[in-house]
């Protein structure tokens, strides 16, 4: 014998029952413009972009708070990845960064461009008694 599927409840009566709602917004890229640029908040995972040629990256993903406001932002490159990688911090740390754009950089043979960061990680102060 099949057990009878249970009714999933109605859209009216989950919205009667008190639930608030959230809007589900894409994370919005973080663009320095000049060097000394920074965005602070908490590191919360990766996210795969497609490139080109059949290639991936990966993009930083950070929950910042202005005013209130909850955004979550990406930062790309090369520099930033392996910052992130040399910390060793997990999304599961909820670890709060602060990432300083330091500019434009030339690459050893000079054919391009790419973003230099520098990648600080807020550490917990140990109270003494």
């Amino acid at each position: 014998m099949v057990a009878p599927k249970k009714k999933a409840p109605k859209i009216d009566q989950l919205v009667a029952e008190g639930r608030r709602w959230r809007r589900v917004e894409t994370p919005r890229p973080w663009k320095p413009k000049e060097a000394g640029d920074s965005l602070t908040g908490v590191f919360v995972g990766w996210q795969t972009r497609r490139g080109r040629e059949d290639t991936t990256y990966q993009i930083a993903l950070i929950m910042t708070e202005e005013d209130g406001v909850k955004q979550l932002r990406n930062v790309s490159g090369t520099v930033i990845q392996t910052l992130f990688q040399a910390s060793c911090i997990t999304p599961e740390d909820k670890k709060v960064v602060r990432i300083v754009f330091r500019g434009w950089r030339n690459s050893a043979d000079a054919q391009r461009t790419y973003k230099d960061f520098d990648l600080y990680i807020a550490e917990e102060l140990v109270k003494r008694p």
